[in-house]
């Protein structure tokens, strides 16, 4: 059976809504060291800004499908790991504060991503 949101889908989504020139850079982060990439890709996920009840939009964080062929090794996601969206060059720097398999959707993972402040360039 193939997964909902294959890496296929989730690029085609990403296109339509964002262009092809968006990146995600994934980073674990440590006390002593601060961020360390652990990886960059160009596909297999799809972000998508959410205002949740209760936020006020500069508060609103951004929905993440990474599909399970991605290529980032997923036993380094967790809360708190930082994550880069570069979209036509600007850098938008989010924390993830809640990741969930997509067990009925395909192999992936879907995030919750928090807005870091004032880390945008």
């Amino acid at each position: 059976m193939n997964a909902l949101l294959s890496k296929k889908r989730l690029n085609s989504l990403r296109r339509i809504v964002y262009g092809s020139n968006v990146e995600a850079v994934f980073y674990k982060v440590t006390p002593g060291a601060g961020p360390i990439e652990i990886g960059r890709i160009t596909s297999g996920f799809y972000q998508q800004r959410e205002r949740r009840a209760g936020q006020e939009i500069d508060g609103s964080g951004v929905r993440f499908w990474l599909a399970a062929d991605a290529g980032i090794d997923k036993s380094l996601l967790h809360n708190g790991a930082r994550v880069d969206l570069i979209i036509d060059g600007r850098t938008m720097i989010y924390t993830i504060v809640e990741l969930l398999p997509m067990q009925q959707l395909g192999a992936g993972y879907t995030m919750r991503l928090s807005p870091q402040k004032g880390a945008t360039a």
